[in-house]
This record gives structure tokens, C-alpha cells and sequence, in this order.
């Protein structure tokens, strides 16, 4: 009976001596879900593909452009190359070649793979997702000079 006595007496001063606010809960699964971040290590398979999906999609820039754009810059072109394969090394030129510049770039920023939908849309995957925020913040300055039209970013 004391020692029934004693943790209920334990019990009754952990709680009065709570802090009032409630603590703060660690859930780095559900921030990276919420702010499509990757911090966190996944645990389980669901949360691998979950955590790829994400970093993958961080990656992508989905554009529209004009279909006159398409037209004008692939009518000269290689009918054997795909317009992918094109737009995808003059993206990487643009990014090498440090004279085109009008600002700085991510460190090692460059186009993984662009797919092109129809004629007015497209979508880049860049090779991190750094690089794939600062294309969409400044897309006149590679692909508004590539196109040579305005961009819409979609994503």
C-alpha cells in the first residue's frame, strides 16, 4: 500500500511541475512530407518511395512557352536528334559558359533530362533541387534566351 501510495504521490508532483507548454514533438517524416524536405532518414519501403517522390519533384521545372517558340527553334535542327536532347545542351551550355551569366548559379548546377510536351510545354529535371529553385526564379535567363519567348513556370 506505501508503494502504491508513494508513485501516486510521484505521479501527482510530475504533473503539477509540467511546463506549460506542451512540448515540442520531433516528427521529421511528417515536416519532410509537409514541407517537401528531405531531413529526415525514412524507416519503412513506404517511406522510401515517398521520399523519392518528393526529391524527384523538387527537381522538376514544368515551363509553357509559345508554339511558335518550338517551331522557330527546331525547324534548322537534326531531324535524327531528339528536340530533348537539344534544348537539354543548350540549357548545360548556358550554365557552363560563365560569359552568359547575369547572376550567380548553384554550385555544379545542370539539366538532367527535359521532356517536352505537345508544343508549348516542357519540364526539366534538374541535378538538385537548388538548382531547380533558382530556375524557376530567374527561367527568362536561360530559357527566355533559348526560346526566345516569354516563360510561364507552372510549378
Amino acid at each position: 500500500m506505501v508503494k502504491l501510495h508513494e508513485q501516486t504521490e510521484k505521479t501527482i508532483n510530475d504533473t503539477l511541475n509540467m511546463p506549460k507548454e506542451s512540448p515540442k514533438m520531433n516528427t521529421p517524416y511528417k515536416d519532410a512530407l509537409v514541407n517537401a524536405r528531405s531531413t529526415m532518414t525514412p524507416q519503412t519501403p513506404s517511406q522510401c518511395k515517398i521520399m523519392n517522390c518528393i526529391n524527384i519533384k523538387a527537381q522538376q521545372v514544368l515551363i509553357e512557352y509559345k508554339a511558335e517558340a518550338y517551331d522557330r527553334f527546331f525547324k534548322n535542327k537534326q531531324l535524327n536528334v531528339k528536340p530533348e536532347s537539344h534544348i537539354r545542351e543548350a540549357i548545360n551550355t548556358w550554365l557552363n559558359s560563365p560569359e552568359d551569366q547575369n547572376g550567380p548559379l548553384p554550385m555544379k548546377v545542370a539539366a538532367k533530362s527535359v521532356l517536352i510536351f505537345g508544343k508549348t510545354h516542357m519540364m526539366i529535371e534538374m541535378n538538385s533541387s537548388e538548382a531547380a529553385s533558382w530556375m524557376c526564379t530567374h527561367p527568362e535567363w536561360i530559357l527566355g534566351k533559348i526560346l526566345k519567348c516569354p516563360i510561364k513556370v507552372l510549378n
